[in-house]
């Protein structure tokens, strides 16, 4: 954009040199005024739903901004930790040079801006991973890992967002993380597998046992069968839930 310097050039060269550079100076910082402006309508259209897909790179980035910050202020709020992460995957992705942070700096800021006026659907249906050099796995994967990033786990809220997200995407649904508290009782991650449950299950059993401790007190063999009975029950709470997500992904 430079209708700004050339006309305030022209206007400041009636006032000889020094008017001539004024005018420019005052010229350059209307374009950038204008530009700015543009932008923000770019973006603010954009989140809004109200652009069709297309092959623009840049308009491309910022539904892709945009669905981070969708998933991140789902619940009310959205963290350092949070904006931080979609920052930076962009930055790591597409380069870090000066003008590239900032350009991603202001996208960040009118998405956070909407919040969650964000239209899901269309942006998810819109946005072109081809353009963006991403995959629909390498996007949820981005989209689950800032919902994860407060605390590790994931609210109600911000499972019907992604839930919204890869639906429009046509992406397979993003597998629900595994019970937390059965998960401590076991002391596994919520995302292991069903041959690492049963593994920790058995060295548990063993462990624990009270046929195979030795000698023990009344109450030593008490505490034994209680943290079976833990046990046990987060081993089945576990390999009901990792069975039945077995079972749909063979059936899909």
């Amino acid at each position: 954009m430079i209708i700004g310097r050339v006309a305030g050039s022209l206007l400041g060269a009636a006032a000889g040199p020094f008017g001539l550079a004024f005018g420019f100076l005052s010229g350059f910082l209307i374009d950038r005024v204008v530009d700015r402006v543009r932008f923000q309508d770019q973006i603010t259209k954009t989140l809004r739903g109200e652009l069709p897909p297309d092959h623009d790179f840049k308009r491309n980035l910022i539904r892709l901004i945009g669905l981070g910050v969708a998933v991140s202020v789902s619940d009310g709020f959205a963290s350092d930790a949070e904006t931080g992460m979609i920052a930076g995957f962009v930055r790591g992705r597409y380069g870090a040079s000066s003008s590239q942070a900032d350009q991603i700096r202001r996208i960040l800021e009118e998405a956070l801006v909407l919040g969650s006026r964000i239209q899901l659907e269309a942006v998810a249906a819109a946005i072109n991973l081809e353009v963006l050099g991403l995959s629909q796995d390498e996007l949820t994967e981005h989209l689950l890992q800032v919902a994860k990033s407060r605390d590790g786990q994931i609210g109600a809220r911000r499972r019907r967002v992604l839930d919204e997200i890869t639906a429009a995407l046509g992406a397979p649904p993003i597998p629900r993380a595994l019970d937390p508290h059965a998960c401590a009782v076991l002391g596994i991650r919520d995302d292991a597998d069903l041959l690492e449950v049963r593994s920790v299950y058995r060295r548990l059993v063993q462990q624990f046992h009270p046929d195979g401790a030795g000698p023990l007190t009344d109450e030593q063999r008490r505490q034994s069968n209680e943290a079976l009975v833990r046990i046990n029950r987060a081993y089945e709470r576990l390999s009901r839930q990792l069975q039945g997500r077995e079972e749909r992904i063979e059936s899909s």
